[in-house]
């Protein structure tokens, strides 16, 4: 019984190890991706109060992007990047004058990786709406919140 086991238990590796090598890559070079973020934040009703580049632990990336499967033959791409290959921007937006909510776009290779959003508890209805434009206008995209 244990012999007739093994070829079912190697199978189901292998379909596993496929599979996970076959995921879909959900990042977006960044020179694309910014003016797109621009965009989506314009048409969602914020606007953007502040921008900066702050430091890749500022937002730091999921396991799940990390150990993707793309970064297992790829090297960095200096041509790809924008300005920050592998880092974060911070923009500090505004809705409606009142609402304030921070969003971290990290990056890595030069490709938009993952959206963190950050805010307080009375302004978790504006992070849910930042959340929802952005997976309007980036279906699939990690975007993440988190309320303080």
């Amino acid at each position: 019984m244990k012999r007739s086991a093994l070829p079912f238990f190697l199978a189901a590796i292998l379909a596993l190890v496929v599979g996970f090598s076959c995921q879909h890559d959900p990042s977006i070079e960044g020179n694309a991706f910014v003016p797109q973020f621009r965009k989506a934040v314009k048409h969602g009703g914020f606007s953007i109060a502040r921008e900066e580049t702050v430091s890749k632990d500022e937002a730091p990336l999921p396991l799940s992007i990390r150990w993707h499967p793309r970064r297992w033959h790829t090297q960095s791409s200096p041509d790809s990047a924008v300005g920050n290959a592998d880092g974060a921007d911070h923009f500090g937006l505004v809705r409606d004058r009142t609402s304030r909510v921070e969003c971290f776009v990290r990056y890595f290779d030069g490709r938009a990786q993952f959206v963190l959003i950050r805010a307080n508890a009375n302004e978790s209805l504006a992070a849910m709406n930042l959340r929802s434009t952005l997976t309007q206008a980036f279906p699939d995209f990690p975007i993440q919140i988190e309320i303080n």
